[in-house]
């Protein structure tokens, strides 16, 4: 009998629940459904625990439940820390689950809420680059002009959080430490071009039928930055001149034992260019041999590249166990498929110190923290708030009717996070970009057109400048140029 997918779920959903009761086991919201339903297990009459619920935003209809009954008790207090301007009114995102929340709680009146926005002087540069990389330049020119003792108070905050690994290598020298607390996705870092590489070169050994190496395979080896890393300069200069020998004789395959490079090298191509002959477990094997001899060979200081190598290893870890386990016969793009799937989600998680220094941080990472100077890189849509859809099979519409959260509820947590943000800022210096791709046209995200058209007309106190950035040129003398006279014996040719 076929079924329709909203036919089919509640049954689905019984059976996996039946089937997890069976065997003993249960998911995290079971457990906060379960808690919600048998809310007397937290608390007793004789009890003397008091909970405060302090600074929280969006809940889900377990805790909502849960809060409530304690508050009910006399045995916890609610507190939000909001501001007049988006709390009260009601339609704007970024009070829309304290607002929610303010009513199912019967708080009428909460405490701690500001009226700062509406109201305080706000300094805010907005800057529109051309290309990415300028957001960088511009916050490494910014920070230079903060003094060391200011910069505990300094914000860096990635919307694109793709910037940071630009960002580290621009920071200047001056402002000492820098926290970095985020959480990057490995699929936004060099890794991702690594394992193309690999994979391009076991297609190619099938495509060309040789075990020689492709000229475009070795190139794109050498220059990327898990290879130039940890290599002296003898051993770049002859990669070099390998690489002007290929162009200028035009090799389009070489013989790896023909190649003139350092031993280091050598074995790592040695490594990259074993063939795989559709034998999962050995490409597996040949990975992980490839991930150690690196780790190995990258020095300490490139902290960056090493958190990357790392993450991503531990990241194949439970695709290694399937593998070994045995699979059907696969193509090398289906196995690619299967691969991407278990490292493509992983992300890399740095924790910084928040009390000390320089703070680099993704949005998330900000909730209730405070700053006084705030850098926002990668302002685009797409970027703050992100419109990636939600990963989820039941309809939208379905979500709605039974009270689960939908984009909206999604786009209403970035958008309170942004503006609490604001509450102690004085100074906000933000940046986007105008680079667009083939698909995507690249526009200022809507919250700068909400500070500009909505904010900044009800509060006087904010100054909003624009500007853009360029690159500035040398002056002719200041790069060497010299003046050829056109005389008459070079007009005549």
């Amino acid at each position: 009998v076929c079924m329709r997918c909203g036919d089919l779920l509640p049954v689905l959903y019984a059976g996996f629940d039946n089937l997890l009761l069976q065997q003993n086991y249960i998911t995290p919201a079971q457990s906060y459904r379960h808690l919600a339903q048998n809310t007397e297990l937290l608390f007793s009459e004789n009890s003397n625990s008091f909970y405060v619920f302090a600074g929280f935003n969006a809940l889900s209809a377990a805790e909502t439940k849960v809060i409530d009954y304690l508050i009910k008790k006399k045995a916890a207090v609610y507190f939000i820390d909001s501001d007049v301007y988006y709390l009260s009114n009601p339609t704007h995102e970024a009070g829309l689950f304290q607002r929610k929340n303010n009513k199912a709680f019967g708080i009428n009146k909460p405490e701690f809420v500001r009226n700062e926005l509406s109201t305080k002087p706000l300094k805010i540069d907005l800057i529109q680059c051309a290309q990415l990389t300028g957001q960088v330049k511009i916050a490494a020119t910014e920070l230079a002009k903060i003094s060391p003792a200011a910069m505990e108070d300094t914000l860096v905050l990635l919307a694109d959080e793709t910037l940071i690994s630009a960002l580290v290598k621009n920071l200047p020298l001056s402002i000492g430490k820098a926290n970095i607390t985020l959480g990057l996705p490995l699929n936004q870092t060099p890794i991702k071009s690594w394992i193309e590489i690999i994979f391009d070169i076991q297609e190619n050994k099938s495509r060309f039928k040789t075990n020689a190496v492709y000229h475009k395979d070795l190139q794109r080896i050498i220059n990327h930055i898990f290879c130039i890393s940890w290599l002296d300069d003898a051993a770049k200069a002859k990669l070099v001149h390998m690489e002007q020998d290929m162009i200028r004789y035009n090799r389009v395959f070489q013989n790896l034992d023909n190649l003139k490079i350092s031993a280091d090298v050598l074995e790592l191509l040695n490594k990259i260019y074993i063939p795989w002959d559709q034998d999962w477990s050995k490409a597996m094997d040949c990975i992980r041999a490839i991930n150690s001899f690196l780790g190995k060979q990258i020095p300490s200081s490139f902290e960056f590249e090493n958190s990357i190598l790392s993450a991503f290893d531990q990241s194949i870890n439970a695709f290694e166990i399937i593998v070994n386990e045995g699979l059907p016969d696969l193509s090398l793009r289906t196995f690619k498929l299967l691969f991407s799937q278990h490292w493509h989600s992983k992300s890399i998680a740095f924790h910084g110190n928040p009390i000390d220094g320089l703070q680099i941080m993704g949005l998330l990472e900000t909730r209730l923290l405070d700053f006084k100077r705030i850098i926002l890189l990668g302002m685009n849509e797409g970027n703050l708030p992100p419109t990636n859809n939600l990963k989820t099979i039941i309809p939208i519409d379905l979500r709605k009717g039974l009270g689960l959260p939908t984009q909206r509820e999604k786009q209403g947590i970035f958008a309170q996070h942004f503006y609490r943000l604001l509450h102690y800022c004085e100074d906000l210096t933000i940046t986007y970009t105008t680079l667009s791709d083939q698909i995507t046209n690249a526009e200022p995200s809507r919250y700068l057109n909400q500070l500009e058209l909505e904010l900044a007309r009800i509060n006087p106190n904010i100054e909003f400048k624009k500007s853009y950035y360029v690159t500035s040129f040398p002056e002719k003398s200041d790069i060497g140029s010299s003046i050829i006279e056109k005389k008459s014996d070079i007009t005549t040719q």
